[in-house]
């Protein structure tokens, strides 16, 4: 909402200095350097960020290959607050098994998460799982209830009338 961009991927740099897989750039491509630095820790995330997705009230999901963020336990995904620190409000437990592709926020704040996962917190979630704001996984929806994805989801898509689209391998 207020023009500034958030970038993940693979990279450790950015214009010559640490981003360690994530960076917030201003409107004009210069880095926000208010991003992240009133956290405890600023090394970053451990791993990849391959989905980001925004919630309405500004916390940024991130989920990847990476195993933790700024030091604390994040496997897989991570939800940070607008400033760029871990959230605590959200508990993820043991997180996902492997790795996550996609993230998208439905319009009741619940994520719906793709990837080459099969499991999350200890629960059978072949693919794809939704999870509500807090992190907990929301059992009402079970896209693994007759065996799930036979391989990666690397996209979701969310249609107007809530139902959700899943590309991958």
């Amino acid at each position: 909402a207020d023009g500034k961009i958030i970038a993940g991927g693979a990279f450790t740099t950015y214009r010559n200095s640490a981003a360690n897989y994530m960076v917030r750039l201003n409107a004009d491509g210069s880095r926000d350097t208010t991003f992240n630095s009133a956290c405890t820790s600023s090394v970053g995330f451990g791993g990849s960020v391959n989905a980001l997705a925004i919630a309405s009230n500004g916390k940024i999901v991130a989920g990847g290959t990476f195993s933790s963020y700024n030091g604390s336990n994040s496997n897989k995904i991570a939800q940070l607050t607008v400033n760029g620190c871990l959230d605590s409000s959200f508990v993820l437990g043991t997180g996902f098994n492997n790795t996550v592709n996609a993230v998208r926020i439905d319009g009741n704040g619940k994520i719906i998460v793709g990837g080459g996962f099969t499991i999350y917190n200890g629960n059978s979630v072949i693919g794809m799982v939704r999870l509500n704001a807090d992190g907990s996984r929301d059992t009402t929806f079970n896209a693994a209830s007759t065996g799930g994805f036979n391989s990666s989801v690397n996209a979701v898509a969310l249609q107007a009338d809530g139902k959700i689209i899943a590309g991958g391998a």
